[in-house]
């Protein structure tokens, strides 16, 4: 069982869809669980869900202890989900970390850099998905013995990406000199970490807006009124997202914080 915070677009999501479709591939029994008692519980973002049961975990919590099932590993994924993961009957508890989610939080909510942490001191058996992440994982001290963290590397499909795949191709352009730049702006404005606001700031440097055409992506419909937009995409399926990337010439990406390096 994986223990996810809701169901939605995210790359962390995407990359735990990933994994339980090569666990059921394998043969294994798999089970997704929200723990947003909203969440749906179809999966319509990512393709090839189809076959992977899902739940929200006031299913689990709400039927009677001798009909809930019972797991091999309950596997957390995001700190939040690490305070509930004993709700779901397991042999074993494990944590994949994704990210630096202690930074995640800046003023004035870097209070809850604290709940973060102390997740990271507790005796799970912990996945990450960087090297890094190890060192650092490896370097709490948390309570009892536990077992090195083991890496999980992430990796994209190649064969879905390449120029051919364009969802709006522009026509040719009879005088090379007349090309406006397409920029893509991607991620979701309300997150600081993510630095829409700076991308934008960015683009006003084209003082001549016959320069540039600007394609922004966000999982959510925040935008400000003065960011320059001339086509905005909101809540993209994953599949669509590659002809969205060979539409575009330039993907301007200032994060101050991905937590691997596929963005």
């Amino acid at each position: 069982a994986f223990l996810l915070p809701t169901n939605s677009i995210s790359g962390g999501l995407f990359v735990l869809y990933e994994h339980a479709r090569m666990f059921q591939k394998k043969g294994h029994e798999v089970l997704l669980v929200f723990q947003d008692s909203k969440a749906a519980r179809k999966i319509t973002t990512y393709p090839g869900m189809e076959g992977i049961p899902t739940a929200r975990l006031e299913d689990l919590t709400g039927s009677s202890p001798d009909s809930r099932p019972f797991f091999d590993f309950a596997i957390a994924s995001w700190w939040a989900t690490a305070y509930a993961i004993h709700l779901i009957p397991a042999r074993h508890s494990a944590y994949f970390v994704q990210g630096w989610e202690e930074q995640f939080y800046e003023a004035p909510l870097r209070g809850y850099a604290l709940f973060v942490h102390k997740t990271l001191e507790e005796n799970f058996y912990f996945f990450t998905v960087s090297a890094q992440l190890k060192r650092y994982l490896d370097s709490i001290q948390g309570r009892g013995e536990r077992a090195p963290a083991t890496v999980i590397p992430n990796a994209v499909h190649p064969a879905d990406y390449g120029p051919d795949r364009a969802a709006y191709p522009r026509q040719a352009w009879p005088d090379q000199k007349t090309k406006r730049l397409r920029v893509l702006v991607e991620g979701p404005g309300s997150q600081a970490y993510k630095r829409i606001e700076q991308a934008f700031e960015v683009l006003l440097e084209f003082k001549d807006k016959e320069e540039v055409d600007v394609f922004y992506v966000s999982s959510e419909g925040y935008r400000k009124p003065n960011w320059r937009i001339d086509r905005f995409f909101e809540a993209v399926p994953h599949a669509q997202m590659p002809g969205i990337y060979a539409s575009c010439d330039v993907l301007l990406k200032l994060s101050s914080l991905e937590s691997f390096a596929l963005p």
